[in-house]
């Protein structure tokens, strides 16, 4: 079933075997999420980027922007907080601030419903104020304005529409007709998972057993190399046999 107001071309992603092929990060590395999003009318509407842990724990949010004008096309950049497995996934919502202040500058400047348009945004502050009354400071002193009929409809729209109002609904914004996309996963590795260099090291080419191939690391590391891959080594006997291509369950071939 398709979204209220659906995410679509979200990336990163890559489907391949049948599965969706984890984005590669480390821990507080940003990384860009893109979406496509579109709804039906003119009302606003606005978008989140959300990482959750393996735990189902948030780890990290981030309101998306339009990449240009008319393109539908919104990113942001998130980041992961530890190591290990997490997902992230696009948040989507109707934007009651966004629609009112749009509305608001057009018809209060033209003297349309000047005054309907100050009680709606009244009755919007109240009703962001009773889901986070931590706005109750910034915005309990604006709804006295809006409502103060002895000051004209434009002063009020002014006061109400500060960049400081501004700002607190870009961050904390009235959320309806909330959607959220599918998950996609996400590996959080070490550091040197983005770039090193690898030495392929063959026991056997040093004779003896594993504990004399050990003295030859010290030299490897010298050379400036910092990861050691040893190849498959493939027991002879009953146990833990392989097969070809690494294969844990060998043919009697």
């Amino acid at each position: 079933m398709i979204n209220r107001i659906p995410a679509s071309d979200i990336s990163p992603t890559i489907w391949f075997g049948g599965e969706f092929v984890p984005v590669k990060t480390i821990p507080f590395e940003k990384f860009k999420v893109e979406a496509t999003v579109i709804r039906e009318g003119h009302d606003a509407f606005g978008a989140q980027a959300v990482v959750l842990d393996s735990k189902g724990l948030e780890v990290c949010r981030s309101v998306m922007h339009e990449v240009s004008p008319g393109t539908n096309r919104y990113e942001t950049w998130v980041n992961t907080n530890g190591l290990g497995e997490f997902t992230f996934h696009i948040e989507t919502y109707d934007h009651p601030f966004l629609t009112w202040e749009h509305d608001g500058e057009i018809k209060i400047s033209a003297n349309v419903d000047a005054d309907l348009m100050c009680e709606i945004g009244a009755l919007l502050y109240e009703e962001t104020i009773a889901s986070d009354k931590n706005a109750k400071k910034l915005l309990e002193p604006l709804i006295k304005q809006l409502r103060d009929t002895k000051v004209d409809a434009a002063t009020r729209f002014s006061w109400a529409t500060t960049p400081e109002v501004r700002e607190y609904f870009h961050f904390n914004p009235l959320k309806k007709l909330v959607s959220k996309s599918d998950s996609y996963p996400v590996r959080s590795d070490r550091d040197r998972a983005l770039v090193g260099a690898w030495y392929e090291f063959f026991p056997r080419s040093e004779g003896g057993n594993f504990k004399n191939a050990q003295k030859r690391l010290a030299g490897v590391k010298d050379m400036g190399f910092d990861v050691l891959y040893l190849p498959p080594v493939h027991p002879i006997g009953v146990q833990f046999r392989k097969g070809p291509n690494n294969t844990l369950t060998p043919g009697p071939n």
